[in-house]
């Protein structure tokens, strides 16, 4: 009999293409840099509070540093139930008075916002807002959430400067200090910051110090898009809409935020003056008498002063 034939099933298929062998390991390899990519994002993403607000690396405080000097008292504030910590320090003659005398005139203040791996402890050891009390102003120095005992809660964009708000509040409603003449200084991360509240009060002069166009735009650093950053700080977005002078203090030989981000600051501001001066990021300012006549200049250019 004859042996039936092999069944269609039995067939051996066909051999893949050659050519899409290729094809399919760099859609492999596509999809490994993409997962790969994404993981880093959020990676980014989780730990940028602790890049922004990195209180691991405060320096320690020293006992001698946390006592407050003569003429400083700590403001009674909160905001929504929680207990901000502000530090002002008033001339000897009004220290321990809630008014002012006949006659006198109300006071200039400043609003001093420090960096972010600094505390109030290390602006008052430095005397960085020395110029400032030297010419007659109050000087506030509010802590960052999270940032002390005192100041309770988590850092963040949002919430740090509406504290800020409640700061300028308070000293606009002080009888003892002339609402017209706030200025606000911030130092690196404090310029920020300082850029922020002028979104929502007016200073009546604005000293930036070694700080960056914005947040946002150290995400190409990182690799991620800027859209992920959760505190971006926008400076560039807000100098441009400001009338009062502007003082930009930075450093020749910064790394950690380079000079150019000082000159572009400069130009898109209408009344701004750019201070460059030697050192990196965290010897400014290293020569204290150049930062103080740069400061004291600036401000009695704009009628400040004794």
């Amino acid at each position: 009999m004859p042996k039936p034939s092999a069944s269609p099933a039995a067939t051996t298929a066909p051999a893949q293409s050659p050519a899409r062998r290729p094809l399919k390991l760099a859609l492999r390899l596509f999809l490994l840099l993409l997962i790969t990519y994404t993981v880093w994002c959020v990676i980014v993403y989780v730990k940028q509070d602790s890049l922004i607000f990195p209180r691991s690396a405060i320096a320690p405080v020293s006992p001698q540093d946390e006592q407050p000097q003569i003429g400083e008292q700590l403001l009674s504030l909160s905001r929504d139930g929680t207990p901000l910590c502000v530090i002002l320090w008033m001339p000897a003659d009004l220290s321990r008075k809630s008014s002012l005398a006949p006659g006198q005139k109300p006071l200039p203040a400043l609003i001093y916002i420090h960096g972010n791996a600094e505390r109030i402890e290390h602006v008052r050891a430095a005397a960085l807002t020395d110029p400032y009390k030297n010419l007659g102003f109050a000087v506030a120095t509010l802590e960052y959430r999270g940032y002390s005992p005192l100041a309770p809660g988590e850092p963040s964009q949002d919430d740090i400067t509406r504290d800020l708000v409640t700061l300028y509040d308070a000293l606009a409603s002080d009888p003892r200090i002339d609402p017209s003449r706030i200025v606000f200084h911030g130092r690196s991360l404090g310029g920020g910051f300082a850029c922020d509240l002028a979104r929502y009060r007016s200073p009546a002069a604005l000293v930036l110090e070694s700080t960056f166009t914005s947040i946002a735009s150290f995400s190409s650093r990182m690799g991620v898009p800027s859209f992920l950053c959760k505190h971006p700080l926008r400076n560039d977005e807000v100098l441009p809409t400001l009338s009062a002078p502007v003082l930009i203090m930075h450093t020749t030989s910064d790394t950690l935020i380079p000079i150019s981000h000082a000159r572009t600051l400069k130009s898109l501001t209408k009344d701004a003056e750019l201070i460059e001066m030697p050192g990196g990021h965290s010897e400014c300012p290293a020569d204290f008498d150049a930062y103080t006549a740069a400061i004291t200049n600036f401000l009695k250019k704009h009628g400040y002063g004794k």
